[in-house]
């Protein structure tokens, strides 16, 4: 049995709107390092909201 702890976000982002991250994803291919470095620092925030 899996013992991990689910994460639940009540005020995350809808199925929508994680399609539409999937669709543009192609583009991860066209970013420069500055780019990527913003993109980064927008996950980091949201992990740190997240951790505990």
């Amino acid at each position: 049995m899996d013992n991990k702890e689910d994460i639940i976000i009540h005020d995350g982002i809808g199925i929508l709107e994680l399609k539409q991250l999937a669709d543009i994803s192609v583009l991860n291919k066209a970013l420069n390092q500055e780019e990527f470095m913003e993109m980064i620092g927008v996950y980091k925030k949201a992990v740190d909201r997240l951790a505990p």
